[in-house]
Order: C-alpha cells, then sequence, then structure tokens
C-alpha cells in the first residue's frame, strides 16, 4: 500500500492511531467466571438400563421426525415406533401416467413419542420446538410398562417385516370362511399365496369354484362339517339280528 493510501485510511479512521489507548477488559485469561451444568445440557451420565414406565408425550404429527432429530442432539432419550408401509405415487411424464411402488417409513403412532420416567423427572424435552405436553386424561396421566413396551416391540416388529414374510395364519388347502365384505359367510379353501400377504381361496358360486383374492385379517377357520357316521343317533352299539 502507498504511503498516500495509508495517511487517507488514518485519516478516515479506519486503522488504529498511535496515541490510541485500549479499554480495559471486565475478565482476564485463565479468570472462572461461571460454572455450566452438563447434566442439564446433555442429560445425566448414568441412566438406567430399563426404565420402569414409558411416558407418552404429544407431539405435532408434523414434526415428530424433527424432534427427534432434536432429541438425539440433545441426547435426549426417546423412542419414535416405526413402520415400514408400501405406497403407491402416481407420475407424469407428456401425459402419461406411470404409478410407482415405494417404501416408506412411517411413525406407528402418530402425534406421539415415548419417553422414560428419568427424562419426564429432569423435563429437557420442554425446550424443543414441537413438543406439546405430557398426555393426560382428566386428572390421570398414562403410562406403559414392561408387557405393554414389548407388545409395542412386537407390534413394530411386525409393521418392519414384509407381508410375504410374515408368519401364515393359514395353510394351503385349509378350510377357512369370510369374515366381512360381499362375499361374507362363504367358506373355501385356501390355494394360494400372493407376494402382497393376500390368500386365494376357492369359493363355489352357482355351482363352479371361484377364486376371489382377500386378506387374512377377513378370514377365519370354518368348522369342519359333521361325517354322517358320527351323528347322533345313528344306531352304533346295536347289531341287527337277521329274520328267520
Amino acid at each position: 500500500m502507498a504511503a498516500a493510501s495509508r495517511r487517507q485510511l488514518v485519516e478516515r479512521g479506519g486503522g488504529m492511531r498511535m496515541n490510541q489507548t485500549l479499554r480495559p477488559r471486565d475478565h482476564v485469561r485463565g479468570e472462572i467466571v461461571g460454572y455450566v451444568d452438563l447434566d442439564l445440557l446433555h442429560g445425566p451420565r448414568e441412566v438406567p438400563v430399563e426404565p420402569d414406565r414409558w411416558y407418552i408425550l404429544r407431539v405435532h404429527p408434523h414434526l415428530q421426525l424433527n424432534v427427534m432429530r432434536t432429541f438425539r442432539q440433545r441426547n435426549i432419550s426417546a423412542w419414535l415406533p416405526m413402520q415400514t408401509e408400501t405406497r403407491s405415487v402416481a407420475r407424469y411424464n407428456r401425459g402419461y401416467e406411470k404409478v410407482l411402488t415405494q417404501q416408506v417409513r412411517s411413525p406407528l403412532i402418530c402425534g406421539a413419542i415415548l419417553v422414560p420416567d428419568f427424562e419426564v423427572k429432569f423435563g429437557r424435552f420442554y425446550a424443543v420446538d414441537g413438543v406439546i405436553d405430557v398426555m393426560r386424561v382428566g386428572p390421570c396421566v398414562p403410562v406403559l410398562k414392561g408387557q405393554d413396551v414389548i407388545d409395542l416391540r412386537n407390534i413394530e416388529a411386525i409393521g418392519n417385516t414384509p407381508k410375504s414374510k410374515r408368519e401364515r395364519k393359514f395353510e394351503l388347502g385349509e378350510l377357512v370362511r369370510v369374515t366381512s365384505g360381499p362375499f361374507a359367510y362363504f367358506c373355501g379353501q385356501v390355494e394360494r399365496f400372493d407376494s402382497t400377504g393376500r390368500l386365494s381361496v376357492g369359493i363355489s358360486m352357482f355351482g363352479r369354484v371361484t377364486q376371489i383374492s382377500i386378506d387374512e385379517s377377513d378370514l377365519e377357520l370354518a368348522p369342519r362339517p359333521r361325517s354322517r357316521n358320527s351323528s347322533s343317533g345313528s344306531g352304533q352299539g346295536f347289531r341287527r339280528i337277521p329274520s328267520r
């Protein structure tokens, strides 16, 4: 930088003059000015391995994933059950419609996150955007205990298992009865399993066997018809005496 430019910079006040004095600082290096509660900032260092109970935390439904992301950043213990579902999405390109099938993970419980009892004691989740409050039913506070949590984890595991790999309730050739829908109370045999978890059942209508595709939840085991030999009053135990 030329001498004229430096002179103009000093005259404008852009640099420090030689006779300028520094203001005294409030603190010096190495001085203790305060303490930070790490347990309040990052959570307790030691927590129980298995909490005694879980509370239901109400959050905004469209902010559940954002709340869980903030919980992980702030080291707040919580559990959001998730499920995998298949959705059909329509795409349009130059006037043609194309339906795509994709796997989407979504919360199993809409608008709720489960938090353990020790987190409710600290209450650090109230400072997170999207959190409403702990669920209350009048003066009572519903909680989940050991067996309830185990059942919910089993439901989550079933929801994340593809329908084609889930345990079947019925077997091939088994006699079933339709419980709902337009074919309610019709009986038939299981003939085929679908890759989407549905079953093909052959029912008799108008003198012919017709296959229908139906879900397992709409079926139940049909009682076996009694045989004529097993009916009461058939004369078992008696011997006919030939006439002379």
